[in-house]
């Protein structure tokens, strides 16, 4: 994989580009259908919240296991395998609309999710060097972000025409889409020579975490908050639509790409910013724009209000598009890199995971409105996190 300036994203296109604009039409689809889906078969605000942390829960639940199957199979061979078992699930939930299934598919889901990730986050800090990885990266995140756009918008359509289940159909077959672009555009790679014991698997680990324990722990905690942050964004945004203003499915996907469309064009700034400035320099506005959005959402009284709340917190968003594994993949020591983006991502999961729970619980307890101000207040507190404890990484 070059990293010369000619032709230097033609190789990542098909390897990297095109399966993350499919993942995220994929979890687009979800974002307006998932919480109302649930809240229409009886959910409550904190079952809400725990099944759409699933996702995140299966995330976590698969990082420590998926680096032991990165250091034994390849790249390639891990992606293909988390994204058979992404499509299994979508496939059952497709198909039975229990609730209970649905929080067990979910999780699974989030368990293929994580190993196709890890595997892509090892790609990345393989193969792209640090002076072009915040341009490249910002363009994964802003694919990822078109895709943002466009798939809640084919969610609520899809759901409005043919019922809650339907989307989940639709995402099995992205993932299948996924499954084939990565066997065309990954060859297979030799097989390790030596493969490394559970023991010597988890020593390693160990022996990361005491080397990097200060770092993971100041930037980790800072990727955690700003995950959730950004998770809390997806999951309040239609329930305060549904419930506060009283508007359809389809007004709630259309407000959440309206968001994302903004975040789509601030990627190649974002990218820009990050490798002249610093990654603090896109990271820190980021997070205090979005935490301004959360803030003042409540104030929002109509479909064009919370969509200007959406804007704003997509603009906060857009200016830090793929900071967190930018960042991830500068701080991982290249004899340690495997370990180290283990424990990264078990952050960044763990981020995803409390966002959901954070909004369902204090909304169960007190209210929507003030649920969104706390997530405010936590995008708040990463902001100075990052700004204090957090070194910058950019080589210059």
């Amino acid at each position: 994989m070059t990293t010369s300036s000619d032709g230097y994203y033609r190789p990542l296109v098909g390897t990297l580009f095109v399966p993350t604009f499919v993942l995220a039409l994929l979890l687009g689809v979800a974002e307006p259908v998932l919480p109302l889906y649930l809240q229409s078969a009886g959910a409550s605000y904190v079952m809400i919240g725990t099944v759409i942390s699933a996702l995140a829960i299966g995330r976590l639940l698969a990082v420590l296991p998926g680096g032991g199957l990165l250091t034994r199979f390849s790249m390639r061979n891990t992606m293909l395998v988390g994204l058979g078992i992404l499509t299994t699930a979508l496939l059952v939930m497709a198909l039975i609309s229990s609730i209970p299934v649905m929080f067990a598919c979910w999780l699974l889901a989030g368990v293929g999710l994580s190993l196709y990730e890890l595997a892509r986050h090892q790609f990345i800090a393989v193969h792209i060097a640090n002076h072009n990885r915040g341009r490249s990266v910002a363009v994964v995140g802003g694919v990822f972000l078109l895709g943002n756009v466009i798939g809640p918008l084919i969610g609520g359509w899809v759901a409005q025409l043919a019922g809650f289940r339907a989307p989940f159909g639709v995402m099995a077959g992205l993932a299948v889409v996924m499954i084939v672009i990565i066997l065309i555009t990954i060859p297979a790679e030799p097989p390790q020579q030596t493969t490394p014991s559970l023991r010597a698997y988890a020593g390693e680990l160990r022996e990361t975490w005491r080397e990097c324990r200060r770092i993971l722990t100041a930037a980790g905690g800072g990727q955690l908050m700003m995950q959730l942050v950004r998770r809390t964004r997806s999951v309040i945004i239609p329930l305060y639509a549904a419930n506060i203003l009283g508007l359809d499915v389809a007004a709630a996907g259309m407000i959440i790409s309206i968001g994302s469309a903004l975040d789509t064009v601030l990627f190649i700034p974002a990218g820009w910013i990050a490798d002249k400035y610093g990654r603090k320099m896109a990271i820190i506005p980021s997070l205090i724009l979005q935490a301004a959005g959360l803030l003042i959402l409540p104030l929002a009284g109509g479909f064009a209000s919370l969509a200007g709340v959406a804007l704003l917190m997509g603009f906060g968003n857009g200016i830090s598009a793929g900071t967190m594994l930018t960042l991830g993949a500068d701080l991982a020591p290249p004899e340690r890199r495997t370990s180290f983006l283990v424990l990264w991502r078990i952050s960044n999961s763990l981020g995803f995971a409390l966002g959901p729970n954070v909004v369902g619980t204090v909304a169960a307890l007190l209210s929507l409105p003030l649920a969104s101000m706390t997530s405010g207040i936590i995008g708040l507190l990463a902001a100075g996190l990052f700004y204090r404890f957090v070194p910058e990484t950019l080589e210059r």
